[in-house]
Formats: C-alpha cells, sequence, structure tokens
C-alpha cells in the first residue's frame, strides 16, 4: 500500500472525470462558495437601513489545481471553447471523487452542465516528462455531492453478536433555485 513518505502518487486525492473516462488527478480542489444575492430597496422616508429582498443563488466556479492528466481530453474541450465558441454541446458532467490516505473514495462531487473558463499551464522544467495543468476552473449549473460508503466498521461483541455499521450523506445544490437541500443518514444493523 502506498504512503506518503514512499509514494509522490499519494498526495493526488482527487479524480476527475469527464463522463466515464478518467482524465486525470489533482492535489487540490477548491469548491464553490454559494450566496445570494440581492436586490436593495430603498423605502420613502425611511433613512436608518435599506431592505434588501432576496434575488438568485450565486454559485462560484469549481477549481482544480496540480494535476497530471492521462491524456489530452480536458485541453482539447477547453480548446474546443476557445477556437468553437461556447455551444450546448460543450457542457460535460464533471465527476470528482475524493480519496482517504489509503485510497479509499470518500466523496463524489457530481458537477453539472459544467465548462472550463479559466486554465493555466504548467512551468515546464528538464527532466520531467509528465502532462500537468496547474489550474483548471469550471462553472456549472449545480452540483450533487455524495458520500460514499467507506468500508462498514464491524465490531465483535461477547455472545456472537456482530455490530456493523456504515453512513453516508449527500447534498446538492442548483443555480436558480433558492435553497439548498442537505440529508443524512446512518444505518446501523444487528447481525
Amino acid at each position: 500500500m502506498p504512503t506518503m513518505s514512499n509514494d509522490p502518487i499519494a498526495g493526488f486525492r482527487f479524480a476527475v472525470e469527464i463522463g466515464s473516462e478518467t482524465v486525470g488527478a489533482f492535489t487540490e480542489c477548491q469548491m464553490p462558495g454559494f450566496s445570494v444575492k440581492t436586490e436593495p430597496i430603498q423605502e420613502g422616508g425611511q433613512n436608518n437601513y435599506k431592505h434588501e429582498l432576496p434575488g438568485y443563488l450565486d454559485i462560484g466556479h469549481v477549481t482544480l489545481k496540480h494535476g497530471l492528466v492521462a491524456n489530452d481530453t480536458l485541453l482539447n474541450w477547453y480548446l474546443q471553447i476557445l477556437t468553437n465558441g461556447f455551444s450546448p454541446n460543450a457542457l460535460k458532467t464533471v465527476t470528482i471523487t475524493t480519496f482517504t490516505n489509503d485510497f479509499q473514495p470518500l466523496y463524489r462531487f457530481n458537477v453539472a452542465g459544467a465548462y472550463p473558463v479559466k486554465w493555466e499551464g504548467p512551468q515546464f522544467r528538464a527532466g520531467e516528462s509528465a502532462a500537468a495543468i496547474e489550474s483548471i476552473e469550471l462553472t456549472h449549473h449545480g452540483i450533487t455531492i455524495q458520500s460514499l460508503p467507506v468500508s462498514p466498521v464491524t465490531v465483535s461483541l461477547s455472545a456472537g453478536v456482530n455490530l456493523s455499521l456504515s453512513a453516508g450523506a449527500s447534498v446538492s445544490a442548483s443555480a436558480g433555485i433558492a435553497g439548498v437541500s442537505v440529508s443524512a443518514s446512518l444505518d446501523i444493523g444487528l447481525d
């Protein structure tokens, strides 16, 4: 099993897929912030404060940094938008999977309707042959977050009773919907 001290790939904890194709691994993933844009309304004769009415949900960009890519899929996707302009077929579903220290999948972020809006290439150095990306920024139409079940914990108690625990949660947010839904579950089973 690789460890951080002896495996240079161990720091790459975010695998990126476009559709069902794994296109690279990254050391950093900055998820977007969420904010509700408001519209200020000044009430006539009221000088102490102004009213702010809620508007649309503003979801920021997803930024992936310090990546190694398996092929030129990400670059070709970005170049397609630069050369051909934006088109509906440029929208892709991007899946970002996070991993634990022992490379077990932990969370899956499904980024719907995504396309790249910013690309920063690497600094090339002699002696390095890896195809790398310094950062890529994606805009999107919403994110679904899924907690993946880690290996269940089994505890053996006296009298032959086994206790199995597993947990999962999911969060979703979409642009244009003034709300975020959160759900969680904990399954406990006795054998």
